[in-house]
């Protein structure tokens, strides 16, 4: 067996992990699109997927595609947005710690 430790530390490991499958690809699409000078998927998309799925895909595809890293102002909304993430999910964290 691969992963002989406790399943829910795999079952947590999984579930933490592909929902930033979902923007990595969401990004790495508009870049494809953009070198195709195809239709491209809107700002707005790509900072609510950033906000929705987490960051950590939509960073690793901005560096690996090199997208959207030269506009100054998507990335000030992108940090901003992955902020405003990380301060609501600890603070749901802390309301569950106290709560329970």
């Amino acid at each position: 067996m691969i992963f002989e430790g406790d399943p829910w530390v795999l079952f947590a490991l999984i579930a933490l992990t592909i929902p930033h499958i979902i923007p990595f690809i969401i990004y790495a699409v508009d870049k494809m699109l953009a070198k195709v000078d195809g239709p491209r998927v809107p700002e707005m998309v790509l900072l609510a997927s950033t906000f929705l799925f987490g960051g950590i895909g939509s960073f690793a595809s901005m560096k690996i595609f090199k997208h959207k890293t030269s506009k100054t102002s998507f990335k000030v909304k992108f940090y901003i947005i992955w902020f405003l993430r990380i301060l609501i999910l600890v603070g749901l964290g802390a309301l569950l710690v106290f709560y329970f």
